[in-house]
């Protein structure tokens, strides 16, 4: 079994990483085939991790968080080893993706509906996969992935279950301000405040639940207590909103001493909670 040692680094570039020592070449818990899809006219290149002695549980789409992030071959061979087929790619612009990566304005609602066009057809090319023609298929993602994955599922109207780590449930003109009033790497930045006050004069802004209240299926969320960077008492307060208006498939786990990253063997037992939820959602 591969090792679950790995650590989180995601303020606004996100990565999952494992750290062990097992190679990424093809093992006797997984397989790796070459994946390319395309959206608005653009070729996305990843790879499809499928387990190898057993057919898939579920099928997987890995949605990257902000920054130049390529696949992600250490989340997909952990859940891969879990016994889901995992596509994971190079996100546009970077790597082997086509494409131009938005540095600037990577959180404007055009680049945020273009990454989730590239989500939604990455989910609709492994639901093709004969391999899961009659397995459930949803999306994974972190950080800046919040804001995406809502709008793809909606997109593809075809996701059967939804994860996000330390996934935003507020505007991204929220948690830019957040990121402005706590400190951060944002502070006292110029463009970003020109920016929000473009974003707000032109209600540019996107707010996450206007594609969630469109979605019924399961969605579970997981937040620290001492995220710095996402306004997670805003975020809860948000989705315990759209809670009681009905919408009971939403879930949410709150470690009031987690952080944005995710650290292992510290959080071995979240890690191990949204592993269980995901499999209970898969086999329904």
């Amino acid at each position: 079994m591969l090792a679950r040692n790995m650590f989180l680094c995601a303020a606004h570039a996100a990565a999952l990483l494992i750290a062990s020592g097992a190679s990424m070449a093809q093992t006797a818990e997984f397989r790796i085939q070459p994946a390319s899809f395309t959206n608005a006219d653009v070729v996305l290149a990843g790879d499809l991790y499928l387990p190898a002695q057993r057919p898939p549980l579920a099928g997987l789409v890995l949605v990257h968080g902000a920054g130049t992030t390529d696949r992600m071959e250490r989340t997909a061979a952990m859940f891969a080893t879990e016994g889901f087929a995992v596509l994971t790619y190079d996100k546009r612009g970077v790597g082997q993706s086509g494409g131009v990566y938005e540095a600037t304005y990577n959180t404007s609602r055009e680049n945020l509906a273009l990454l989730a066009g590239d989500a939604s057809a990455a989910l609709e090319w492994l639901q093709d996969r004969s391999e899961l023609a009659d397995r459930k298929t949803g999306f994974w993602g972190i950080s800046q992935a919040g804001w995406i994955i809502p709008i793809a599922a909606v997109q593809s109207g075809d996701a059967d279950f939804m994860v996000m780590w330390s996934g935003p449930v507020c505007t991204v003109i929220e948690e830019l301000e957040a990121g402005l009033g706590n400190g951060g790497n944002l502070s006292d930045d110029e463009t970003v405040q020109a920016m929000i006050a473009e974003w707000r004069t032109e209600g540019r802004d996107t707010d996450p639940r206007d594609a969630l209240r469109m979605l019924g299926i399961p969605a579970l969320w997981i937040f620290g207590g001492k995220d710095d960077t996402l306004p997670v008492p805003l975020s809860v307060e948000r989705l315990e909103g759209l809670i009681a208006a009905g919408q009971d498939n939403f879930e949410y786990r709150v470690d009031p001493d987690g952080g944005h990253n995710m650290n292992l063997p510290d959080d071995q037992q979240r890690v191990d909670d949204m592993i269980r939820w995901m499999m209970q959602r898969a086999s329904r």
